[in-house]
């Protein structure tokens, strides 16, 4: 399994057609600002919350984790941005793109 993190911001990967790859954002969730998708093409991808590791400190950071599976062969930009659920994406504090290319 790949694994991506926020220094991969900016990059491209490639991933076979049922090949997972897991991403992991940090963020500190008691903040009310969490990582969520904001685009990507779902005939190519599918993307799955994989829970998150946080701190059990208080006001301790941790990471969302998300699983990103190759569906069907092309191209497309994975976008994720870290918001309050309640705002637009336009309000993110943080933005994470890849271009991911899967291979059939």
């Amino acid at each position: 399994m790949q694994s991506w993190s926020l220094a991969d911001n900016g990059g491209a990967h490639r991933l076979r057609a049922g090949e997972v790859a897991s991403l992991r954002l940090p963020e500190n969730a008691s903040t009310g600002y969490r990582w969520a998708p904001a685009g990507f093409d779902g005939n190519i991808l599918a993307v799955r919350d994989g829970g998150g590791d946080y701190s059990n400190a208080i006001g301790g950071g941790g990471a969302a984790v998300f699983e990103v599976e190759g569906m069907a062969a092309g191209s497309t930009r994975l976008r994720f941005v870290e918001k309050r659920s309640w705002e637009s994406d336009d309000s993110a504090i943080r933005r994470f793109a890849v271009e991911v290319e899967v291979g059939g």
